[in-house]
């Protein structure tokens, strides 16, 4: 999030030659990332160190000596007046450490208080959301395929919606997701998506992910290869999710 992974490691690498993980938490604040929509540089805002322990738990760093540094760092911030996207940022990075029992205990009571104050957060402002019209397509597919299903079902545990959970499945989720979930140029999965669908996998969800890409390429492959028109889109629809049931072990429906 915020920097490929590459960059990531190399800056990674570079802090832990120096001795930033001796030096006081605000050595970490000099690394500087540009907004580059808005012109405004941000000196490692709470959202910013979030998402570098969030990239370390993700690529298996924990064990580097910059992720108490960074824990601390954090800690030294105004992190009580959050917002959204911050305090979901800094649960995720509080979760996906602490499935790791070696590093659950790096900076334990303030994490205690910490992801206490994000869940109250989250709470707050989490509404239940509209699904898009992408979802609505899939959800309409898996009806015409006599597949039961909900909607934007709400995952206490992990504080998220769910996009759509299969009823005749225990534990089988479909993430519809759209163009922000993916990087523009290899498509792979952006570290928020990444952290989620790891973090469903790990409270035993089963995640299967309808790509938008893939979606349309199934459909402009479809209409390639027959003669297409309105009542073929369904169809085609229909056809990509029951392959991607099937090859994900959940069709035909029970």
């Amino acid at each position: 999030g915020g920097c490929g992974r590459h960059s990531f490691l190399v800056f990674l690498r570079h802090a832990e030659r120096s001795d930033a993980a001796r030096r006081p938490p605000k050595t970490l604040c000099r690394y500087r990332v540009q907004e580059k929509c808005g012109g405004v540089w941000w000196v490692c805002t709470l959202q910013y160190i979030a998402t570098m322990l969030r990239a370390c738990a993700l690529l298996r760093r924990q064990d580097s000596p910059v992720v108490p540094a960074m824990w601390r760092s954090l800690a030294s911030k105004d992190w009580r007046t959050t917002e959204k996207e911050e305090a979901s940022c800094m649960f995720q990075a509080h979760m996906l450490c602490s499935m790791d029992p070696a590093h659950a205990a790096v900076e334990a009571e303030f994490r205690k208080e910490l992801v206490a104050h994000c869940v109250g957060v989250i709470d707050a402002f989490v509404d239940e959301p509209i699904p898009t019209t992408f979802h609505v397509k899939v959800s309409e597919a898996l009806q015409g395929l006599g597949i039961r299903h909900e909607n934007e079902v709400k995952d206490v545990v992990g504080r998220r919606y769910l996009d759509i959970v299969l009823i005749d499945f225990p534990k089988v989720c479909i993430q519809v997701d759209g163009p922000i979930h993916f990087t523009c140029n290899t498509r792979a999965n952006m570290g928020p998506t990444r952290a989620r669908d790891e973090l469903m996998r790990h409270d035993n969800w089963k995640v299967i992910q309808v790509k938008f890409f893939e979606w349309r390429a199934f459909y402009q492959e479809y209409r390639s290869t027959s003669r297409g028109g309105t009542a073929d889109v369904s169809k085609a629809r229909q056809m990509y999710m029951k392959r991607l049931l099937t090859d994900n072990g959940v069709f035909p429906c029970a």
